[in-house]
């Protein structure tokens, strides 16, 4: 989540008090730890796949 993200979180409207702001930022900030858990998790998966095709472990 770049600055600017956060910073749109943050800020506050007739309609949103701090609270309801710093709520909205925590709720993104664990979306996106979870978007990247996943996408790490994947690249994972790839990168086993790829390495069992070239011939997998030595022992």
């Amino acid at each position: 989540m770049s600055p600017a993200d956060v910073a749109e979180h943050l800020m506050r409207t007739e309609k949103r008090d701090a609270d309801a702001c710093l709520k909205g930022l925590v709720v993104a900030l664990k979306n996106a730890k979870d978007h990247a858990a996943v996408k790490d998790k994947a690249k994972a998966k790839e990168v086993l796949e790829i390495h069992g095709a070239i011939g997998g472990s030595r022992s």
